[in-house]
């Protein structure tokens, strides 16, 4: 049986795609396959290495991936077409037998491809992580200015032209929706990544100036004050104090005539339908797949379940995808990063506890491995500045526009005025007295959340105090293990390490936050926290 790896990426001329296709070998034109696969691909394939890492200066939110380039012989010339192409797309390496159906070839890497690198003899290509579509504006739109008087609900040069358009997700307290058309008096906040007007399940609040005003639900020809399109919600004319709504297309029409520049106009609205939809998690996963990623759903689910904590998040302006997936993370002690196959992958990371997934032992150093241990053949500690904390504070129930004193209206009473300019609730902190005694330089922390109930903010705060509490050392560990064991020893996995120095004669648990593994080897090395 010859194995050999096939390489296949689309780039681009002027006018049409144009398909790279490339192997090791001899050439693969089986029937089965989409085309010649033409044999230059130098050197050991199987060298290529994919590294992960997350946690970065001991943050939670998305991690990085790497990979080494690939290499194609061009001795000849007949690749020089490609430095007129325009790579930058979808990529694969696969690997199966040189006559094997090409159904049958399993996938090795699936990213996107660089632009090449031309060499005297060769053409290197690398990869590029699909955390890059994460650094894409997540609201790209933005409006036009187009309207005329009461027609319109674009904005016009003079005020919101070029403006992104917001967008919203979640339960949200205090946001500042859009003055769409002032002649109206509509307002809106939630667009779609095309921007179009997309829905709101329900709008709690509505308030002037930190005010309360009231939803006319008598309304004619509306459902308890809801209309059903912004043609209807424009045609009616509430009184000075109350509101109408269009959920369907998130806009509100306030009544009356006063100056609405004389304060801010700020709203609590409620997104998604149901509970599930608005846990961090589930809005992780709801944002990474609106950038165009592929999600491992389990992932998401499994931490759903010991955090149902609901979140939310309001785009107003330049924020990336990336800005608003790592701001939900970490409100869960999350941490996220494509997989080589480039399907997006979720890690709860907590302190290693439980029964590890693989054992590691330093095979000859004064004790036997047991019969299922793999080889621990190095064990590198990492300097990191690690301190622990004897204190912790979580900041919880975001408000998304603070107001200024001098903004709310008199009449406010003194809770809500508090309420409304003061941007974080704060847990009352946890204490661990043992640290404080331990460390003469443990740390108080805090740490900004996007959940709303307090009783959730609580738990993730005893959780960080657990894993921040205690004094923690990172190692770089190369390990050998076979394939069964490689696909358990993943990101946010629990190991065991066994050597006779650095305090692991009895084994010591430790949790993988990075990895670099070879395509097509035995060995990989390990960053791990202990």
């Amino acid at each position: 049986m010859t194995l050999i790896w096939l390489y296949e990426t689309t780039a681009r001329d002027d006018a049409d795609d144009v398909a790279i296709r490339q192997c090791t070998g001899e050439g693969y034109n089986h029937p089965s396959g989409p085309g010649f696969f033409e044999p230059r691909i130098e050197g050991d394939v199987a060298g290529i290495a994919v590294q992960r890492s997350v946690f970065s200066n001991q943050r939670f939110g998305g991690g990085e991936i790497g990979y080494s380039t690939i290499r194609f012989k061009n001795p000849d010339g007949g690749l020089d077409a490609w430095l007129d192409l325009g790579f930058g797309r979808d990529a694969t390496l696969k690997l199966g037998e040189a006559d094997g159906l090409y159904g049958d070839f399993t996938t090795v890497i699936s990213a996107r491809a660089t632009q090449i690198t031309p060499g005297t003899e060769t053409y290197a290509i690398g990869w590029e992580s699909r955390m890059r579509e994460l650094d894409e504006p997540a609201s790209p739109a933005t409006f036009a200015g187009t309207n005329s008087g009461t027609t319109g609900l674009e904005g016009t040069a003079d005020d919101i032209k070029g403006q992104r358009k917001p967008r919203a997700s979640g339960r949200l307290i205090n946001i500042r929706p859009v003055l769409l058309n002032s002649s109206t008096r509509i307002f809106g906040w939630n667009y779609d990544k095309d921007g179009n007007r997309a829905a709101t399940h329900s709008i709690d609040k509505v308030r002037f100036r930190g005010a309360e005003w009231t939803l006319d639900g008598s309304a004619a020809g509306s459902t308890g004050g809801d209309f059903p399109d912004a043609a209807t919600l424009a045609a009616y004319n509430p009184i000075q104090g109350y509101y109408v709504t269009c959920k369907a297309e998130s806009l509100i029409k306030l009544g009356g005539s006063n100056n609405l520049s004389g304060g801010p106009v700020t709203i609590d609205v409620t997104i998604e339908p149901t509970f599930i939809e608005r846990y961090a998690p589930m809005l992780l996963k709801a944002w990474i797949e609106d950038a165009g990623g592929t999600v491992n759903e389990d992932d998401f689910t499994a931490i759903a379940s010991p955090f149902p904590f609901e979140a939310g998040y309001y785009v107003t302006g330049d924020e990336t995808f990336r800005d608003v997936c790592d701001r939900l993370a970490a409100s869960v002690m999350t941490v996220y990063l494509p997989d080589r196959l480039g399907v997006y992958r979720a890690y709860r990371l907590a302190a290693p506890s439980g029964t590890p997934v693989a054992e590691f032992q330093r095979f000859g150093l004064f004790s036997a491995a047991a019969q299922d241990d793999e080889d621990l053949i190095r064990c590198e500690p990492i300097e990191t500045g690690w301190v622990p904390a004897k204190e912790v504070r979580v900041r919880y129930a975001p408000n998304w526009t603070p107001l200024q004193e001098s903004d709310v209206a008199d009449a406010v009473s003194l809770a809500d005025r508090e309420f409304l300019t003061t941007q974080y609730r704060t847990t009352d902190p946890v204490v661990s007295a043992a640290v404080a005694a331990k460390y003469g330089n443990a740390e108080v922390r805090e740490f900004d959340t996007l959940l709303l109930s307090e009783t959730d903010a609580e738990v993730i705060r005893d959780e960080l105090l657990a894993f921040f509490g205690a004094m923690r050392r990172e190692y770089q560990v190369t390990v050998s293990f076979g394939p069964g064991v490689a696909a358990l020893v993943d990101i946010g996995a629990v190991i065991r390490l066994t050597q006779p120095l650095q305090g692991m004669a009895n084994g010591k648990l430790a949790v993988v936050y990075g990895d670099r593994v070879r395509a097509n080897t035995r060995t990989a090395e390990l960053r791990v926290l202990v």
